[in-house]
């Protein structure tokens, strides 16, 4: 019996392979065009290759705006309106 269950389990096993969606030729296939579509919409697709550096950086703004922020002392977020013609 042990034989038996043996053999029905390699047998089922192998039937998978025919069901593998990235086997059959029946289904769609990755090909790499959403890649490539976002790489034709970057200005420079080079930077999707290797980001480049942002130049000088204001470190004295950024260590400003952590003090406030850890302090209590953050800027609110101005009020969205919504338009006339939206309602």
């Amino acid at each position: 019996m042990r034989a038996f269950l043996l053999t029905v389990t390699a047998l089922v096993v192998v039937g998978c392979d025919s069901t593998d969606p990235y086997r059959r030729t029946d289904v769609w296939v990755p090909t790499g065009s959403n890649a490539a579509n976002i790489a034709a919409m970057a200005a420079n697709p080079r930077d999707l290759i290797q980001g480049r550096s942002e130049g000088r950086t204001d470190t004295r703004a950024a260590v400003i705006n952590l003090q406030q922020l850890w302090q209590g002392q953050s800027k609110p977020l101005p009020q969205a309106s919504v338009s006339e013609g939206a309602q």
